[in-house]
């Protein structure tokens, strides 16, 4: 349903997101309003597949957006606030090339549970 959007981890299996505001979970969120972004999934909390409780997990979870068709590495965009990813560089196994990449991200849900994510006080400027 969601072809253009991809899970950082194999393990991990996401099956939808939806944006929320204060106000409205139906209405179109306007530039500059700030919103939540749930994610929905399986394992996303605190439980593990083999059902350990595991209280780490949920605060490992990270969200980035980019562009469609964008790569995950890349940086986000500066109309994007509320989150944010740090650069670093990657090196080559062969240690023949380096990249900057953006991958190491902020902030950790606001709210979880085994089956959702929620990261609060997202804002998109308009472009």
């Amino acid at each position: 349903d969601w072809p253009d959007w991809t899970s950082g981890t194999p393990g991990l299996r996401l099956v939808g997101f939806n944006a929320s505001t204060d106000l409205s979970a139906t209405q179109t969120i306007m530039p500059g309003t700030s919103f939540t972004l749930t994610v929905r999934g399986i394992w996303l909390g605190v439980w593990t597949p083999t059902g350990v409780q595991e209280k780490g997990r949920a605060k490992r979870q990270r969200i980035k957006i980019i562009p469609q068709g964008g790569r995950c590495d890349q940086q986000m965009s500066s109309e994007i606030s509320g989150l944010g990813c740090s650069r670093s560089v990657q090196v080559t196994a062969v240690g023949a090339r380096q990249e900057a990449v953006h991958t190491i991200c902020s902030p950790k849900p606001a709210y979880t549970t085994n089956d959702q994510a929620d990261f609060a006080g997202i804002k998109i400027a308009a472009a």
